[in-house]
Order: C-alpha cells, then sequence, then structure tokens
C-alpha cells in the first residue's frame, strides 16, 4: 500500500471519523431496521420495548467497535476491558449524574427550569437506557 494513503489511514483523526462512521451506521440501520420493526411487532408498550431495544443496540455498537478497532489497528482493545468495570461504572455513573444535576440546578437558578409535574412510570428505566447508550456511544 502507499506509503501516503497508510498515514493518513491511520491517522488519528481518520481513525476516529472511520470509527463513529462505520460503529454509528450500523448502530443506526440495526436500531432501526431490525430491532425496532421485530420488538414494536410483539411489545406494543414502547416504554417497555425501547430499554430493551437501547440495550441490545448498546451491545451492537460496542461489538462493532471492537471488531472494527481489532481488525483496523491490529492490536488488542484494552478499552472495554472488564478488568475496573465496576470502578468506572460507578465512577461514570455518578460523574454523568452529577453534571445534569449540576446543568439543571443552574438552569433552575437562572429561572429556565421548572418542575411542571412527576411522573415514574417507566420513565426511568427509558431515562437511564438512553443516557447509556449516550454515554457509551459518546465517551
Amino acid at each position: 500500500m502507499n506509503v501516503s494513503i497508510k498515514s493518513l489511514l491511520h491517522f488519528p483523526i481518520t481513525k476516529i471519523i472511520i470509527g463513529i462512521v462505520a460503529c454509528f451506521s450500523l448502530f443506526v440501520v440495526i436500531q432501526n431496521f431490525v430491532l425496532k420493526p421485530f420488538f414494536y411487532s410483539f411489545i406494543q408498550d414502547r416504554s417497555i420495548a425501547d430499554p430493551i431495544i437501547h440495550c441490545l443496540s448498546l451491545m451492537v455498537l460496542l461489538v462493532s467497535y471492537y471488531y472494527l478497532f481489532r481488525f483496523y489497528d491490529k492490536r488488542k482493545i484494552t478499552e472495554l476491558s472488564t478488568k475496573y468495570l465496576l470502578k468506572e461504572l460507578f465512577a461514570g455513573f455518578f460523574l454523568g449524574f452529577f453534571t445534569i444535576s449540576l446543568s439543571i440546578f443552574i438552569l433552575y437558578l437562572l429561572g429556565y427550569y421548572q418542575v411542571m409535574s412527576l411522573s415514574t412510570t417507566h420513565y426511568s428505566m427509558k431515562f437511564f437506557t438512553v443516557l447509556l447508550v449516550a454515554g457509551c456511544g459518546h465517551g
């Protein structure tokens, strides 16, 4: 392979772009054209189906990342290791919770945020899975 093409393909920004395009494209296609039609066909309540779809989509995202960069970089993928999983999971959860809470608190102090009503019907699980997917997709 030409040296300039090889150096361009292994340039860090190129790797990031290829990773985002490949993994996110597969994520969107699987979620919208496979998982949603499948689960919506037999689970009528979307507040139950959506968290399942989000979790399975997250697994597709992680597996596609693993195999893409294992093939592309020809290296062991240590960033998805389970060695420090609990420690990093709790740290990420509390950091995310803190930053979202701080943002809402600042908006509340400035008068741009107001609680109109509270409802707990399946909302917390759906919200948690959406944030889980967002955190893994952008982390």
